[in-house]
C-alpha cells in the first residue's frame, strides 16, 4: 500500500536508526538495490523505492516475518552465537493426548 508518494530524495537518504518516520522510531534501516527497507518500533515495515528524482515508500507485510529473524539472528550474532534456530510453526498439529481425563469412571465393585 502507498503511504508516501514523491518523497524527496534527501528525506529519505537521511534517515538513520533512531529518527522518526510515520510516528514511530527506526529500528532498522537497509539499502537494497534501488531503495531502502525500513523497519519501526512499532512493527511496520516500509519499502522506499528510487523513482527519477523522487522515492515512492509503501507498506509491506509480505517480508516482515523474514526481515524480524534476521534482525535476532544479526543480535544473536554480535553476542557470539554462530546460527538461531527458529523452532518452525506446526499447522494443524493436534494437541498432545497424553494428560488423562480429569474425571475418571468410578471404580467397579469388589466381587463378593
Amino acid at each position: 500500500m502507498l503511504v508516501q508518494k514523491n518523497a524527496s530524495l534527501e528525506y529519505i537518504r537521511r534517515l538513520k536508526m533512531g529518527d522518526t518516520y510515520m510516528n514511530s522510531i527506526i529500528t532498522s534501516i537497509r539499502k537494497k538495490g534501488r531503495g531502502f527497507l525500513i523497519m519501526t518500533s512499532n512493527g511496520n515495515l516500509y519499502n522506499a523505492h528510487l523513482k527519477t528524482n523522487y522515492y515512492n515508500v509503501f507498506k509491506n507485510e509480505r517480508h516482515k516475518k523474514k526481515h524480524l529473524r534476521n534482525q535476532i539472528t544479526d543480535i544473536y550474532r554480535l553476542y557470539g552465537y554462530k546460527k538461531l534456530k527458529m523452532p518452525k510453526e506446526r499447522r494443524g498439529a493436534q494437541p498432545d493426548s497424553t494428560a488423562e481425563d480429569s474425571s475418571p469412571d468410578p471404580p467397579a465393585p469388589a466381587p463378593q
